[in-house]
C-alpha cells in the first residue's frame, strides 16, 4: 500500500547522539551537483584522495579512518566523497582495476568504523551495495520505505556490523540538484 515519505523520527532513536554519515562515491555529473549542493550546510567533507590513496593505500586509509571515527564520536556528521577527478588509464582493464580498489578502499574505511553513526547515506548504485554487503556485512534488511522518491531506507540486519540501524540507498541519477542536502537537512 502507498505510504508517506519516511521522516527523522521513523529512522532514528535518540539514543544515538553521534554524528551521521554519508559516503558519495558516485562519479555522475548529478551526484557532483548533490555533492556540491550539500557542501553549502555545515557538514563536515573529508575526501577521499584517489591519487594519494593508489599511492600509499595503507597508511592513507587509517588516518582517514582515525578523522571518521573521531569526528562521528564528536557528534559531527560526515560526508566521505571520492575527490571528483576520474583517475583513469588509456587502458580499459587498468581503468576498470583502478575502480576496484577506490571501492576496496571505501569498504575497508566502512569495516574500520568503529563509532556506530547515527544515519547512513550511501550515494551511488554500486557504492550502496558494495558498503552494505562488503563493508557493512549485510545479509538482510527490512525496507522501511522511501525518504524521498526512488530513495529506499532499509533497516540492518541482526548480522550487520551496526544491526537496526538505518541506511539509505541513494543511486546516483536519482533526485535533483538539492535532494541529498534536503534528506541530510532531514536527518540532522
Amino acid at each position: 500500500s502507498e505510504r508517506p515519505l519516511l521522516q527523522k523520527t521513523d529512522l532514528m532513536s535518540s539514543e544515538n547522539q553521534n554524528g551521521g554519515l554519508i559516503i558519495v562515491g558516485s562519479h555522475v555529473p548529478k551526484s557532483t551537483a548533490q555533492l556540491n549542493e550539500l557542501l553549502k550546510t555545515e557538514i563536515l567533507r573529508l575526501e577521499f584522495e584517489v591519487e594519494t590513496f593508489l599511492k600509499n593505500s595503507e597508511t592513507y586509509l587509517k588516518g582517514l579512518s582515525q578523522n571518521i571515527n573521531s569526528y562521528l564520536s564528536q557528534h559531527k556528521d560526515v560526508v566521505i566523497s571520492t575527490s571528483r577527478n576520474l583517475v583513469s588509464t588509456q587502458n580499459e582493464e587498468e581503468s576498470l582495476k583502478l575502480s576496484v580498489r577506490v571501492s576496496e578502499g571505501m569498504i575497508k574505511l566502512v569495516q574500520d568504523l568503529i563509532v556506530k553513526p547515527r544515519f547512513f547515506i550511501a550515494k551511488g548504485g554500486i557504492t550502496s551495495s558494495d558498503l552494505a554487503t562488503k563493508g557493512l556485512g549485510v545479509k538482510r534488511a527490512i525496507v522501511l520505505g522511501q525518504i524521498a522518491a526512488g530513495i529506499p531506507v532499509w533497516k540492518l540486519g541482526e548480522e550487520a556490523k551496526f544491526p537496526n540501524i538505518t541506511y539509505t540507498v541513494f543511486p546516483g541519477n536519482v533526485g535533483h540538484n538539492e535532494t541529498l542536502k534536503e534528506i541530510y537537512e532531514k536527518l540532522k
